[in-house]
């Protein structure tokens, strides 16, 4: 398994419909352990895909965020991790980058807003005649 663990903060909101889709439409635990593969732990798979249609019971047959996965019993990081990857198809490190890229992209545009902001304002300080 990776040494990089994600957590749902760390997804996008594209990957966690992806992940969010899958498991609210999977019908049956084999479903789930065919698509998650936990690896060096045999049968263990179909276990904890049944405890997750559990828990999506207990949420009205729904999960609504990767909080409540990532809150079913014996999901820890590990597993949270390798359940988002196998169904992105995307590595932890790729997932991560990618939202630190988005994360960056915002940032960007917050600073550009601001330098916006300040030009308006130095224009506005220009144009101002104190004889009026």
């Amino acid at each position: 398994m990776a040494d990089v663990y994600l957590t749902p903060p760390d997804i996008s909101i594209r990957d966690t419909q992806l992940v969010l889709a899958f498991l609210n439409r999977a019908q049956t635990p084999r479903e789930i352990a065919e698509r998650v593969e936990v690896p060096n732990e045999p049968d263990v798979g179909v276990k904890l895909a049944q405890r997750i249609l559990n828990a999506r019971t207990q949420h009205n047959g729904v999960f609504d965020n990767l909080a409540q996965v990532r809150a079913v019993p014996l999901i820890g990081p590990e597993r949270f991790t390798e359940i988002v990857t196998c169904i992105t198809g995307k590595s932890a490190l790729e997932i991560l980058l990618a939202n630190q890229r988005g994360n960056l992209t915002t940032e960007t545009l917050g600073v550009a807003q601001q330098l916006d902001t300040l030009r308006q304002q130095m224009d506005d300080l220009q144009q101002f005649d104190p004889r009026r």
